[in-house]
């Protein structure tokens, strides 16, 4: 960044940087990688080997020639890296400990990469500073924490009852947040109930954003319209809860399915049930049984289109809410999106009618339960089966969906673009584990509502129709902003409906902190298809006490995307980037008392001296808690920073790259976690926009890589905010929502001989793999 703004300056701007570069001196030994990396308190980085591996087609080579190995042998849980003399390209910085020497990778081990800001895993290019690396443990036992600054309580460290956590020194500057959380989320008690007295502490007041929202009540507070519209009503949890129970009660009952699959494979390829084809669009109609309410009626539907893994039919009265075109659309997104992400992360839906398809079911007696979608468990048996126990069967793997038409206060572009295609992901992903385990032999229970509603929203998010179009956020709000009132573990549907929505939103982010420790590609599958249910299924397939998940993700909530303290951050999502609600909490001061019915967030700060803390169970709760050490105060603000970016005449900005690089000490900083920035998408001349940034200072910034060859010089496009007549980047104060911060982009000339990497780092690189088990198993396996 530092090489980016010097050309900037070269170009005709002037930017608070040092020196114009002119003609570089290269010399030997010039390109360099250099950070740190840390383990969990108490675990020693020796032996830890550390690989700067040249990326070669947007992957690592371990056998190039370029790539560079280095073993620590410093004993203590952090130590500082260098890797000198590099060739230049784009290196990937990873890091694994075989603590048991078996060369393999599992449980037990340690390893970590370099991923930018708590995003997805990126390439760096030397040279580079402020690579570090966190490493994370694989497997089973209780967690470390992740920062020598942040420690566990468990019930074995509460003697008579309390808990105490003291500071030889603890700064004014500094902050200490005490959680205390309901990790073992069980059902004979409602809650921790805690008390907190503290000594050379004072209260960390409310930012005022926070204190408006946390003094507004949930029913108040209300939704926003266009959020309202696309969320689900209890009718969904209702739905849901009502097929998984029929499924067990058919169980229950000696109603088996899979002694029916087994029946059809020894039979005929052939489909069969109520509805067995020919499959002649336009022609073939069938009748179908819709739950309607807490019944069912009987529709005649046609089948509409056709594509390579559905049937799509539609109720005849709704015929005229369809076009061709629509209906199409649609089938696009469920072909690319939504089949190959649900079949590479939890599996093929069931093809119990032997047709090969699934059957996809627009209805008007849908929307007026305020459903988008279902699918019911039922049709996995036939008809003749359940019609003894009130339930009919379609006999086939379905999909009912609401139609257009009949969604109050839903756009048709919404629904086509956003809402129906999220939904078939997320009833899709119902359908693959349900059936799943229902047709297993032997038969395995189902899930259990409370993580399986938070797990189709992680289906979404792995296609790109989760938070990536504004379809999770909605559902955390009253649980981010006062999680001391909502648990995570429900034995049935709850009846509030804030806890409704929490069960989708809430325990998505749960569920996907979970994933994204043991890795996408080893988790979802395995656990999807149990064979345990609820907590126990959770535990087995991420090899951690329920517990330890619990205190990991209380910190991660509060941590995330902060920049305090390394190890909690989220990987595909943000907590800071505008989208999501604040997260709630109270400014702790000695004697302070409170139940929590999974986390409470408690902040005070430093006065100088020493500190201590003491957590006192009160209850018959299983105590557990976290205390953690901040070196500053919790950024929970955002502000707007909207404008427009516009390109060179004639040209386009697709690709360019906007920035808005927070200003430390007076210069450019794009390692601080208060930089934002993305890509630009549109092929137009110029665009508005709008960043999400922490009150701050900041320069903003836009470029674009022409040729794509990762260098920024002449034939490339760069500008930045300035204000009047100056052409100095103006240094733009944030303390408020901050408008008209417009950048005109020019053609850069005259930078010949300017043929180092001067991109911000990590943007415009390429896009590495979020995953990379399979990578730290080969690093062993060389190793050796």
């Amino acid at each position: 960044m530092r090489r980016f703004l010097q050309l900037l300056a070269c170009a005709g701007f002037a930017v608070p940087l040092f020196g114009c570069p002119g003609k570089p001196e290269p010399e030997p030994g010039s390109l360099y990688i250099r950070g740190s990396v840390s383990a969990p308190v108490g675990v020693s980085i020796k032996g830890t080997e550390l690989v700067a591996c040249f990326v070669i087609n947007n992957e690592c080579s371990l056998d190039s020639s370029n790539t560079k190995r280095v073993v620590l042998q410093a004993s203590g849980s952090r130590a500082a890296y260098s890797f000198d003399g590099l060739a230049a390209g784009n290196y990937q910085v990873i890091a694994v400990k075989d603590s048991n020497n078996n060369d393999a990778f599992d449980d037990g081990d340690y390893s970590g990469q370099y991923v930018k800001g708590g995003s997805e895993a990126v390439a760096v290019t030397p040279p580079v500073m402020g690579i570090d690396i966190a490493l994370q443990m694989k497997g089973s036992g209780n967690h470390q924490p992740m920062s020598e600054n942040v420690k566990y309580l468990r019930p074995e460290d509460f003697v008579g009852g309390k808990a105490t956590v003291t500071f030889s020194s603890l700064g004014a500057e500094e902050r200490v947040a005490i959680i205390p959380v309901h990790a073992s989320q069980s059902s004979k008690v409602d809650g921790f109930q805690y008390g907190i007295t503290t000594s050379g502490m004072t209260a960390q007041g409310l930012m005022p954003e926070l204190q408006r929202m946390m003094s507004t009540s949930p029913e108040a507070a209300g939704l926003q319209a266009d959020e309202a519209s696309s969320l689900p009503s209890d009718a969904h949890l209702r739905r849901l809860e009502q097929g998984l129970r029929w499924a067990e009660r058919l169980k229950q009952a000696g109603v088996s399915p899979s002694s029916r699959a087994g029946q059809l494979r020894a039979q005929a390829q052939t489909p069969i049930g109520p509805c067995p084809g020919p499959y002649t669009v336009g022609t073939l109609r069938c009748g179908f049984w819709i739950m309607s309410g807490d019944t069912q009626q009987q529709i005649t539907a046609t089948l509409r289109h056709a594509s390579a893994n559905a049937y799509w039919f539609v109720q005849n009265e709704d015929a005229s809410d369809f076009s061709e075109a629509e209906l199409q659309s649609l089938a696009n997104d469920f072909e690319t999106k939504v089949v190959p992400s649900d079949r590479q992360y939890f599996g093929d839906f069931s093809d119990v009618d032997q047709n090969g398809k699934i059957f996809i079911i627009f209805s008007r007696l849908l929307g007026p339960d305020g459903l988008l979608g279902y699918v019911h468990p039922a049709d996995l048996f036939t008809d003749a089966e359940t019609a003894p126990y009130g339930i009919r069967s379609n006999e086939g793997d379905i999909f009912y969906a609401a139609t257009p038409s009949t969604l109050s206060g839903m756009t048709r572009a919404r629904y086509f673009s956003v809402s129906m295609p999220s939904t078939m992901v997320h009833e899709l992903k119902h359908q693959i584990a349900t059936s799943t385990r229902v047709l297993s032999v032997p038969e395995r229970p189902v899930e259990e509502l409370w993580i399986e509603e938070g797990s189709a929203m992680a289906a979404q998010q792995l296609a790109g129709l989760g938070t990536q179009v504004g379809e999770v956020q909605p559902y955390a709000r009253y649980s981010l902003i006062s999680p001391q009132g909502f648990r995570t573990v429900y034995a049935s549907r709850p009846e509030a409906p804030q806890e409704g929505l929490s069960i989708y939103g809430y325990n998505f982010l749960l569920i996907w902190r979970a994933a994204e420790r043991k890795g996408h590609a080893q988790f979802w599958r395995g656990w999807s298809a149990g064979p345990d249910k609820g907590i126990a299924n959770l535990e087995a397939h991420t090899g951690s006490p329920f517990p330890e998940l619990m205190l990991d993700w209380a910190t991660t909530l509060m941590l995330d995307h902060t920049g305090l303290l390394t190890g909690y951050d989220y990987q595909g999502i943000n907590l800071r980037d505008g989208s999501w609600s604040m997260l709630g909490y109270s400014p702790l001061s000695s004697g302070a008392t409170g139940t929590t019915r999974s986390m409470s967030y408690l902040v005070g700060r430093g006065t100088g001296g020493s500190a201590s803390i003491t957590v006192q169970a009160l209850n018959g709760a299983s105590p557990y808690a976290v205390v953690a050490r901040l070196p500053g105060s919790l950024p929970y603000s955002t502000k707007a920073i909207t404008g427009k970016v516009t390109a060179p005449l004639g040209t386009s900005l697709q690709g360019a790259v906007l920035e808005a690089c927070h200003v430390v000490d007076g210069k450019c900083d794009e390692r601080s976690f208060k930089t934002r920035g993305g890509q630009f998408r549109s092929s137009s001349q110029s665009s508005n926009y709008s960043l999400q940034v922490e009150p701050a200072d900041y320069i903003v910034l836009a470029y674009k890589d022409v040729n794509g060859d990762g260098k920024l010089g002449a034939g490339d496009y760069s500008g930045c905010y300035t204000t009047g007549l100056s052409t100095s980047c103006a240094i733009l104060r944030v303390g408020s929502d901050v408008s008209g911060v417009d950048v005109q982009m020019k053609v850069l000339t005259g930078l010949t001989g300017q043929d180092a990497d001067v991109l911000p780092e990590g943007l415009l690189q390429p896009r590495l793999s979020a995953d990379a088990s399979s990578l730290f198993q080969a690093l062993l396996s060389q190793a050796r």
